[in-house]
C-alpha cells in the first residue's frame, strides 16, 4: 500500500516511471516544459 501511495502521488504530480536501478529502486522523471 505504501508503494502505491507514493507512486500514485508522484504520478498525480506529472512524474513518470522511466526505469529501475540495479538494486530495485524506481527511477522517475518530471517532464520538461517546452519553452515557447
Amino acid at each position: 500500500h505504501a508503494l502505491r501511495e507514493v507512486l500514485g502521488g508522484l504520478m498525480a504530480d506529472g512524474r513518470t516511471v522511466t526505469g529501475f536501478t540495479r538494486d530495485g529502486w524506481y527511477v522517475t522523471e518530471q517532464p520538461q516544459e517546452n519553452p515557447a
